[in-house]
């Protein structure tokens, strides 16, 4: 029968264990929609990890090295050297991996009566969570950039709205100019207010004084304009 001889090293057997379920639970599912395996692999892994940590088997450490590696393969072939796609995707298990490298969770690998084990094996993890600050130190200096092709296939889809403001930037492509020609830069001045509306939406009572404010775009589709307060209370008005 197993006994608990080193709590720091059942708690981090715990957690990867914990981790290991969730990931594996999302990447079924994900897998099954057909998105990346990653996922599922990673949570099989890390179950694994925490099983044999469990077992004081040092086979974990290993494991956990290998998975942090493929992990950094990964994530440089799906995103590049993009600093904030990759800081997700690898900062958590290479900080994670720092916990094998405390004595009281060495430990829990060592048999009972002998020094802290796993020494070796701990060094494993250390250098991935050095190459990944490496790595991510790398792709912060790195300056992004949008091709001259991908600019020119984005700008050829044409926009077709109407007289409509169906989205906040006026269309998907966010021009944010509206196509009406009534109003100019020389009648513009004597714009004068036609409508007012009040949404009644105010300060609550468990709200500190002098926190809401509110600002929108109005989204005009057909008949209706559409607006949404800062309560997110959605309104909807005759356009005419």
């Amino acid at each position: 029968m197993l006994k608990l001889t080193n709590v720091a090293s059942w708690i981090c057997a715990l957690l990867f264990a914990a981790l290991g379920v969730g990931l594996l639970v999302g990447g079924v599912r994900l897998a099954l929609l057909g998105g990346s395996v990653y996922y599922l692999i990673a949570g099989a892994a890390l179950i694994s990890v925490g099983v044999l940590q469990v077992l004081r088997n040092r086979v974990a450490l290993w494991l956990y090295g290998a998975l942090t590696l493929g992990t950094l393969i990964w994530s440089v072939l799906e995103v590049g050297f993009d600093f904030w796609a990759l800081l997700p995707r690898i900062s958590v298990l290479a900080v994670l991996g720092l916990l094998f490298a405390l004595p009281s969770v060495r430990r829990g690998f060592a048999a009972p009566g002998t020094a802290a084990g796993g020494a070796a094996g701990a060094l494993v993890p250390i250098a991935l969570f050095g190459l990944s600050l490496l790595l991510l130190g790398f792709a912060y200096g790195r300056s992004g950039f949008i091709s001259a092709p991908a600019i020119a296939s984005v700008s050829s889809v044409p926009v077709a709205r109407g007289n409509d403001w169906p989205l906040y930037g006026g269309t998907a492509r966010g021009d944010r100019f509206s196509p009406a020609a009534q109003i100019t830069p020389q009648n513009a001045r004597k714009l004068k207010i036609a409508w007012t509306y009040r949404t009644g939406d105010k300060l609550r009572t468990d709200e500190p004084p002098k926190t809401l404010t509110f600002e929108a775009t109005p989204i005009k589709v057909g008949n209706a304009l559409f607006v949404c307060t800062a309560h997110n209370v959605l309104i909807s008005l005759d356009a005419d």
